[in-house]
């Protein structure tokens, strides 16, 4: 029985990529409070995609752990293209103090996942 070789592909990119679990640790590394916004490239199911990332608010998010204030950001395509499936929007709250991702939460076909 023959062996089926996948295709293999280069692709040069001139920045970093991230894949979606990476990305939401890179945040860490962004100062929130003197940028907007940010882009960054992402790689998820064989492609490449240019992402965007918007600092909408800081708001106070209460959960067991405590009582965190959070800058609220979106990631968004930067080519108007849905990120997620079934045009899902994505919210993530990171802590201003701890830099941690405290609440992500997740608009899906059938509800809103948290």
């Amino acid at each position: 029985m023959k062996k089926a070789l996948a295709a293999s592909i280069a692709i040069k990119v001139n920045s970093k990529v991230y894949d979606p679990i990476s990305a939401i640790f890179f945040y860490r590394t962004l100062d929130f409070s003197k940028i907007q916004d940010y882009s960054f490239k992402s790689f998820e199911n064989g492609r490449l995609k240019d992402i965007s990332i918007k600092v909408y608010k800081t708001e106070i998010i209460k959960n067991s752990l405590g009582k965190f204030e959070c800058y609220v950001i979106r990631p968004f395509s930067k080519d108007g293209k849905p990120i997620f499936k079934n045009k899902g929007q994505m919210t993530i709250w990171i802590s201003k103090k701890e830099k941690l991702p405290i609440k992500i939460e997740q608009n899906t076909s059938v509800g809103k996942l948290t």
